[in-house]
């Protein structure tokens, strides 16, 4: 519930549609970095890109909402130390959604003691406001909308199945698109009518960033992926890749099963389940598949 919520307050504000601006943490970061390289290019040394980006963004900006706000990178985490100062200190209100409390953001990361002044300005200057998960997941009560989808059990056959059902054609009849990503690259996926297909391993198991995921997100409605592993800690960085990919643009979807998530780093879970490392978009059942919400 902690998007929907943001997403209330934002549609509530009475504030003009460019004073406002909601996204996602990624979309929001490459931004930012496209923002300080052109500054940088443009206005040279001596000019402190990471603080005039922060003022330009302020002048124009009274209300930012980040949605799955997760600090992994040591570039983004000493950029948004100083960019998230400036925009506080400049009065924007700044609203933040995310899995961790402050405290455990960028936890063990590369010189995390230069981002903790981050963290206690952001538990000083912020109200926290932690959603129990006692009342379960909401979304399960309205099994309306799956965010991608991260196939049922059943291998190739499944797999093909679930792409038959949703592009209305088999996969051997879909088109080879092609998707720019960041940097002039190019990711190749089989696709109709809005919906891609592709192995574990052509999206995850690649030398992809996130600015490479989110075009891919942004180009198809759902998505297919074929061969999705045990996902365990050995395989973080194809861990990291699916935690990117699976929040692609939403469509309706009714009542499309998919497996339970192996839970902890040891790939536990039932035997021979597969899924994705997103353990707050599965539902469990006793005795019956997970369910898309």
């Amino acid at each position: 519930g902690k998007s929907m919520m943001m997403d209330l307050l934002f549609d509530a504000a009475a504030l003009p549609a460019e004073a406002k601006r909601r996204t996602h943490y990624h979309s929001f970061m490459l931004d930012v970095h496209r923002r300080i390289h052109e500054l940088r290019v443009a206005a040279g040394p001596g000019v402190d890109p990471i603080r005039s980006v922060g003022r330009m963004m302020a002048r124009r900006l009274s209300l930012l909402c980040l949605d799955e706000f997760q600090v992994t990178d040591v570039g983004d985490a000493m950029v948004l130390r100083r960019l998230i100062t400036v925009l506080l200190e400049s009065g924007v209100f700044v609203v933040f959604t995310s899995n961790r409390p402050p405290q455990r953001l960028y936890q063990g990361g590369i010189n995390r003691e230069l981002f903790t002044p981050l963290i206690d300005t952001v538990e000083r200057e912020c109200d926290i406001f932690e959603l129990s998960k006692e009342g379960g997941d909401y979304r399960s009560m309205h099994a309306v909308y799956c965010s991608g989808l991260w196939l049922p059990e059943g291998g190739e056959g499944g797999a093909k199945g679930a792409f038959r059902a949703m592009a209305g054609c088999e996969v051997e009849a879909a088109e080879r698109d092609s998707v720019d990503v960041v940097m002039g690259r190019r990711v190749g996926l089989l696709a109709r009518d809005g919906v891609g297909f592709a192995t574990f391993g052509e999206l995850c198991g690649r030398t992809l960033g996130s600015g490479d995921y989110l075009a891919v997100a942004e180009r198809y409605h759902s998505l297919v992926i074929q061969g999705v592993p045990r996902l365990t800690l050995e395989k973080h960085d194809e861990m990291q890749g699916g935690c990117v990919v699976h929040p692609v643009t939403r469509k309706p979807l009714r009542d499309a099963p998919i497996p339970r998530a192996p839970r902890g780093g040891g790939g536990a879970g039932e035997e021979g389940a597969r899924g994705c490392y997103a353990d707050d978009h599965w539902q469990e059942t006793p005795g019956s598949e997970g369910r898309a919400v």
